[in-house]
């Protein structure tokens, strides 16, 4: 049986009545723990949580055609050439007509009031340092027809855009300042908004913005028209939080394990404490293991009463001498004599632990 076991299984019945009452405490706090989640467990429980009150989306979108009216080898003139195009010719359809359409969607009912602007803005831009900034800008309001209300809640209104135009006010700008790199253009509509959702205010401006690319001798609108952007609104909600069986666990684990201790404790103190005697010949033997392959059993010789007789402090030096003089230790279990003969010389190392601890055990006995 492992010596450590023994030796902590003395100490526990030698302080077993400590061990109780500490053993005692964890089992009050235990039955604290499990009765405060098992009360926490069965009450209804609140928490905070953020919820979508209403929400609302802006949808927007750009729709253009290039009607052709120039006479040209590809086209017929009064032809409509649509959305699908990847460009124009200037030579061909040097104006365009687009159509822009806003609506706020929302499953709660809607009362808006809107206005919209459309201009025109030419930039240009480059690199200051890491940083890219707008050198110049120039922006050119848009005339439009009137805003249309349609019956399904969208507004909508059309502008027709001039390219030669626009490419002679870019140009006259560039001119002027001597500068003509990076210059971009986009057509941008600000929608500005009032109304309600749901009966709740809202108030904005959205911003939609079309690309424009012109060339010596063509246009062409790059990039998604489809815009749409969705708000939403939070509000502040108490819900019924769902127990969770795992928290019961951890006291119930607790409640348990100080019992199973409990159960241990007893046992252990049921079985007794085991004599020192028995746990120091244990050790004894757990030592002297590593000699087994140095060490034979024999008998003690009678004759011995006469050789010389030289006592040896330990079996480890008895074993050591009897690797240097190539000879090999005797083990007598009887009397618990370790001995080696040489040269007419007994070396012996008498085991008195040993025997001692016999002696001892069959006196408690």
């Amino acid at each position: 049986m492992n010596v450590t076991y023994l030796k902590i299984r003395n100490q526990v019945v030698q302080n077993s009545r400590i061990v109780y009452i500490v053993l005692g405490v964890l089992i009050i706090l235990s039955i604290a723990w499990t009765t405060s989640t098992v009360f926490e467990y069965t009450d209804d429980q609140y928490e905070e949580v953020e919820v979508v009150a209403s929400s609302y989306t802006h949808s927007a979108n750009y729709d253009y055609i290039a009607p052709v009216t120039l006479s040209n080898p590809l086209y017929a003139k009064g032809e409509i050439l649509d959305s699908e195009h990847p460009a124009y010719f200037l030579s061909v359809s040097p104006t365009m007509d687009v159509f822009f359409t806003y609506a706020l969607e929302s499953t709660d009912p809607v009362q808006l009031d809107i206005d919209c602007d459309t201009f025109l803005i030419a930039s240009s831009s480059g690199n200051v340092g890491a940083e890219e900034k707008v050198f110049w800008q120039k922006v050119y309001p848009v005339s439009t027809t009137p805003l249309k209300n349609g019956e399904d809640g969208e507004f909508s209104y059309e502008f027709s855009l001039d390219i030669p135009e626009i490419q002679s006010k870019v140009k006259d700008v560039q001119d002027d300042i001597g500068y003509s790199q990076g210059t971009a253009i986009e057509v941008v509509t600000y929608v500005k908004y009032d109304g309600k959702v749901d009966g709740k205010n809202i108030k904005g401006v959205e911003e939609f913005s079309m690309p424009l690319v012109i060339s010596s001798s063509y246009y062409q609108i790059p990039g998604d028209l489809e815009f749409r952007n969705t708000v939403e609104n939070y509000e502040t909600m108490y819900v019924k939080r769902s127990p969770s069986i795992s928290g019961l666990l951890g006291p119930i684990l607790s409640y348990i394990s100080v019992m199973v201790m409990i159960l241990l404790l007893g046992m252990v103190r049921k079985q007794g404490m085991v004599p020192s005697s028995h746990i120091r010949r244990l050790e004894v033997e757990v030592e002297y293991t590593k000699f087994n392959d140095f060490i034979s059993k024999g008998a003690f010789p009678a004759e011995a009463v006469s050789m010389v007789e030289v006592n040896v402090a330990s079996l480890q030096d008895l074993v050591d001498a009897a690797m240097d003089m190539d000879a090999r230790v005797i083990h007598d279990p009887q009397k618990n004599i370790y001995f080696m003969i040489h040269s007419g010389i007994i070396y012996r190392f008498d085991n008195v632990h040993s025997v001692y601890d016999i002696a001892e055990d069959e006196a408690v006995a």
